[in-house]
């Protein structure tokens, strides 16, 4: 028993050792056979139409040096290695080395497999592996595509290539730069990283990784994402893109900005379009604009921004728009502006506030002239407040107010349409004594640093004047009176909290006015 294992060892051994055993090259044709020697080892010299063959390689040549005891040949002259009746690999020189498997080829080397093509000047090709190395530059090409770059390796059994340093891809429509880069070549998918530039006829990505798949044009670029199109510049850490559309979605922080409009837009979701030139943002998204040497900070739940038939870019604010200017705020549920006319539309429950002046109407429109505000209109149920202190507000109301703007500061008002004002005297004690209450089918207001200096009333206005007694003047409101500085941002950080959380924090701050005491549908008379 002993001795049958002993036996069916060595008949192991000598199985493994015919699996893993490298075959001999063996000759298959040349002109000429000459037995030498070189560097000391015996050699066959073949000269003529040589060819060899080991396994699933064939090498073909004009001259060969074939070193028999190390089984290793040096091929010279127009050689070609075919191998797996797949790849061929053509170049000036060829030392091979059978016991390793490897090829190194040497000057004019191509290696070609179906339409892939590499040609470079220096390369190892190991044939078990199936992997091709490059050292001194190289051009690959497939189909269309053509790239270069100072190093690299193929692998053929997977078809995946990576590429080193000055990597110069080139293929229709764009051009890639990169550091290094990886090219799938069945998935057709381009893998790179660190300091990659595309460029296309339309714009130009940078990013420092990312991949982008040549036959579906879409791709995904992550870390410093750049995309400059034209004066508009996109800016994120994850971007997916297609090529082809030219749209873009971003799933986290981004930055959009058109340099020739000086407007900014951020946010954590948005997709762009290039083509159409529209822009979404949501997800705390922000809107900075330069305006009067100053900047405007504008939010919502969605930013859209596009180009309207005309060639002018617009803005629209969906749902809790609201804006923060050192000298102007606001909210409403929509707005919008349109770079041809310059108007900041405000719609459902809009209010503007400058300084202690508050602003509401069904509609707001706000124009601007040469980034300065020039005008504004509150139309229907229009309503101006103007907080005094201790909870006094002056109150004037019609169907229509028109104001009108200089170097950005509230000079004169037309009131039309069944006007109403309230407004409060004192005593030389500066103690409110009374109200003065007018009624008119209009008013002309006139401001001095943004507070009414005088009123100017029209067609038999009805006036009254109306002792305070005990009472406080917090308790003579118009019907349809709304303090709301609970909506309104008092910074940029502000607009960034949800309204309830800025409800919350106006409350708790003690010099400012606390919602408008007790709402009355008249005057005390």
């Amino acid at each position: 028993m002993r001795y049958l294992k002993h036996f069916f060892f060595i008949l192991f051994l000598f199985q493994l050792n015919e699996v893993f055993a490298v075959k001999q090259l063996e000759i298959l044709h040349a002109d000429r056979l000459t037995m030498t020697e070189r560097g000391g080892q015996k050699t066959r010299l073949l000269e003529g139409n040589v060819g060899l063959k080991q396994d699933d390689a064939i090498l073909y040549c004009d001259k060969a040096f074939f070193y028999i005891d190390v089984n290793r040949v040096d091929a010279i002259g127009n050689v070609r290695v075919v191998h797996n009746d797949t790849t061929e690999l053509f170049a000036d020189t060829v030392f091979y080395f059978g016991d390793r498997r490897k090829v190194e080829a040497r000057r004019n080397v191509r290696i070609v497999e179906g339409n892939k093509v590499l040609k470079t000047h220096i390369l190892d090709y190991y044939l078990d592996r199936e992997v091709a190395y490059y050292f001194s530059g190289g051009e690959f090409t497939e189909n269309t595509l053509n790239l270069k770059s100072e190093s690299g390796f193929i692998n053929m059994a997977n078809e995946q290539a990576t590429f080193y340093k000055n990597v110069i891809l080139i293929d229709e429509g764009y051009t890639i730069f990169a550091d290094t880069l990886k090219y799938n070549t069945r998935q057709s998918q381009l893998v790179f990283y660190r300091n990659t530039r595309i460029v296309t006829d339309q714009q130009v990505i940078y990013c420092d990784n990312g991949f982008f798949n040549t036959k579906t044009d879409e791709g995904v670029f992550g870390r410093n994402t750049r995309v400059v199109s034209g004066h508009q510049i996109l800016e994120s850490d994850s971007l997916h893109y297609n090529a082809d559309s030219g749209e873009g979605i971003s799933e986290r922080y981004f930055v959009w900005t058109d340099t020739i409009e000086k407007i900014i837009i951020s946010g954590h979701y948005g997709i762009y379009n290039r083509e159409t030139e529209q822009l979404m943002a949501t997800r705390k998204p922000m809107m900075k604009s330069v305006m009067d040497n100053d900047t405007l900070f504008l939010t919502a739940d969605t930013l859209f921004s596009g180009i309207d038939t005309s060639e002018n870019r617009y803005l629209i604010a969906h749902r809790q728009s609201r804006f923060f200017k050192e000298d102007l705020q606001g909210f409403a549920d929509s707005l919008s502006f349109s770079y041809e006319d310059s108007i900041i539309r405000m719609m459902y429950n809009p209010v503007v506030w400058q300084e202690n002046t508050q602003l509401s109407g069904d509609t707001i429109l706000i124009m601007m002239k040469n980034n300065q505000l020039d005008e504004v209109e509150l139309i229907r149920n229009a309503f101006l407040i103007e907080y005094e202190g201790d909870e006094v507000y002056n109150q004037i109301k019609g169907r229509h107010i028109h104001g009108y703007f200089a170097e950005g500061s509230l000079k004169n008002m037309e009131v039309t349409g069944n006007a109403e004002s309230v407004y409060f005297g004192k005593d030389d004690n500066d103690r409110y004594i009374g109200v003065n209450r007018v009624v008119a089918a209009g008013m002309s207001l006139f401001f001095l640093d943004n507070n009414i200096e005088r009123i100017h009333f029209r067609q038999s206005p009805e006036a009254g004047f109306y002792p305070i007694g005990n009472s406080h003047p917090s308790e003579y409101h118009l019907s349809g009176f709304n303090w709301r500085t609970e909506y309104r941002p008092l910074s940029k950080a502000d607009l960034l909290n949800p309204i309830v959380l800025l409800k919350e924090e106006t409350e708790q701050k003690e010099k400012q006015p606390a919602g408008g005491g007790r709402e009355r549908t008249g005057v005390r008379d």
